[in-house]
């Protein structure tokens, strides 16, 4: 994947083990990029705004985010911030998934939902939250 990156791609940021490139319209990494770009990366982050970040799937032991079973997003936002994509749901500029959502749950207006997520332990998180019923 690293040759791929390198070869195929404009590398934007490396450091260490972690590649960043951006191929065509996307950017791509090999390791995981949540929380690794600050505000002192705004030079690599600059073509990304407004765009999205792949990173493959590495946590063994999980069902499907095994290597290469799933991509991870992330989106950089226009100001160069670099979010998960279920940061979006609240601001005046989210991608179409989160957007799409947020329009569903205000017309429909559960009186409860549930976010389920997997983690890197080997039981599952469920994490429940209550909406207003009207």
């Amino acid at each position: 994947m690293d040759t791929i990156l390198r070869e195929r791609g404009e590398v934007l940021w490396e450091e260490d083990d972690v590649i960043l490139s951006l191929i065509g319209e996307y950017g791509f990494a090999n390791h995981g990029m949540r929380g690794r770009l600050g505000p002192e990366h705004a030079e690599a982050v600059e073509p990304l705004k407004g765009r999205r970040i792949f990173t493959v799937a590495r946590k063994e032991g999980i069902d499907g985010a095994a290597p290469l079973e799933r991509a991870y997003t992330l989106i950089v936002d226009p100001l160069g911030e670099v979010l998960h994509i279920n940061r979006f749901h609240d601001t005046a500029w989210a991608p179409a998934e989160p957007r799409c959502t947020r329009q569903l749950m205000a017309r429909i207006r559960p009186g409860i939902s549930f976010d389920l997520h997997e983690h890197g332990g080997s039981e599952p998180i469920l994490a429940v939250g209550a909406t207003p019923a009207g």
